[in-house]
């Protein structure tokens, strides 16, 4: 997954305060992990509630078709709830209650509705149901 840079949003921000943040994972039977990059996030049977993230610095590039500076080493989340489930498209994902912790360096995307940080931290508990779940509750008739 590669962050876009908004070219309004282009500087770096350091999170003022907790900002409330949405990750989808996958469950591959024994893991609760990164869709793009197979990172664990939860393993099976652990009993901790939340899980801390960090890496070092975020990794630059250019889309050579597009012009458009991204990122591609960072932790990537949405915004909103609504943009999270909307991009949910395999059954075995669900969405995540996540914190970009206040101090934290992190950039976002408005038109996105994304944010690319350093550290973060995931709650265990899916926020919100998963792909299967929502296809179910669908009416077929009216």
């Amino acid at each position: 997954m590669c962050f876009t840079i908004h070219p309004t949003h282009s500087e770096p921000l350091i999170a003022k305060k907790n900002i409330v943040c949405y990750k989808i994972l996958q469950d591959d039977g024994l893991n609760k992990i990164s869709p793009y990059y197979d990172e664990i996030y939860f393993k099976k049977g652990g009993s901790c509630e939340y899980v801390n993230k960090e890496i070092d610095d975020f990794s630059f590039s250019t889309n050579f078709e597009t012009f458009e500076r991204c990122i591609n080493q960072g932790l990537h989340v949405y915004s909103s709830i609504k943009k999270a489930n909307d991009e949910v498209d395999h059954l075995n994902e669900s969405v995540y209650k996540c914190v970009i912790p206040k101090g934290t360096k992190y950039y976002y995307n408005p038109a996105d509705n994304e944010y690319v940080s350093l550290k973060l931290k995931v709650y265990k508990s899916a926020f919100t149901v998963s792909l299967l779940n929502r296809i179910l509750s669908v009416k077929l008739f009216k």
